[in-house]
């Protein structure tokens, strides 16, 4: 009688996630596959530390507030890390480096936050996360519990974004909780989700990718309580041409055929 197979890989992701035939599933935290971006500039008055938002699924966030006297409180960035739902964390370098000037740039205090990943936990679990993210900020803007929070946050500017698979997480955070009525308000008023690509080599402040610049009164330091849809969706206003599909190509006839003359016309 033949002894039985050993457990093979199956599916291979970059050699950081394996999954073997019999549903094992093997992580590397060597990301050296990546290509790790670095480039902050020196000299960013930031201080950041970890908080735990979910205790019982051991769930983390990383906190980013600028240094310095402020004239006002902060607006508030929740924002959630790429990697195909499947890899990556808060602290890579990418990731961290670019919330470190996010919150410089902006000026905000960002939230970077984990959720758990694929295959282990498979979809909706990630936006089930992500409802947590805003439940806890929700619960300390009653209980003000979180030092950083009830001295620098305003409320009233809560703004979601992400890049790649974070970039569909704040999709469905905004459309989840960004109106009634399971909207946020109060004490919490989710303004507009940032572009997909603000965190990797330069970062555009407030702007979507292809959309042109996020209009002032959305800005983070812009007055609360205005709802804006997505940009390409919001009609034509004075000044701006609408969005209009494609125009349908005409073919050519291939080279050395005779062009048929129309109805009406002689050859």
């Amino acid at each position: 009688m033949s002894s039985p197979r050993a457990p093979h890989v199956v599916e291979d992701c970059l050699g950081i996630v394996q999954l073997l035939s019999d549903g094992t599933v093997r992580r590397s935290t060597d990301y050296s596959v990546f290509p790790l971006l670095g480039g902050v500039p020196t000299g960013l008055h930031v201080q950041w530390k970890d908080v735990v938002y979910d205790a019982a699924r051991g769930l983390r966030l990383r906190m980013y507030r600028p240094t310095g006297e402020q004239q006002q409180k902060l607006p508030v960035l929740v924002y959630f890390h790429g990697g195909g739902f499947c890899v990556a964390s808060f602290e890579l370098v990418n990731y961290h480096d670019g919330a470190l000037r996010l919150a410089a740039e902006l000026p905000a205090l960002v939230l970077s936050a984990d959720y758990r990943l694929a295959p282990e936990h498979r979809l909706p679990a990630v936006f089930d996360d992500a409802d947590s993210v805003l439940a806890w900020l929700r619960a300390q803007a009653s209980a003000a519990a979180e030092p950083w929070l009830a001295e620098s946050a305003d409320f009233g500017r809560v703004f979601v974004g992400g890049d790649s698979a974070g970039g569909t997480i704040s999709h469905h955070v905004a459309a989840r909780h960004g109106a009634p009525p399971r909207g946020l308000r109060p004490p919490l008023d989710l303004l507009r989700r940032l572009g997909p690509h603000a965190i990797g080599g330069r970062v555009p402040a407030c702007r979507t990718p292809g959309h042109g610049a996020v209009p002032p009164d959305v800005a983070p330091g812009a007055a609360a309580g205005r709802h804006h849809g997505p940009p390409l969706r919001q009609p034509a206003r004075a000044g701006r041409r609408a969005v209009r599909p494609p125009r349908r190509r005409r073919r050519l006839p291939p080279a050395g055929t005779r062009r048929r003359p129309r109805p009406g016309r002689s050859a």
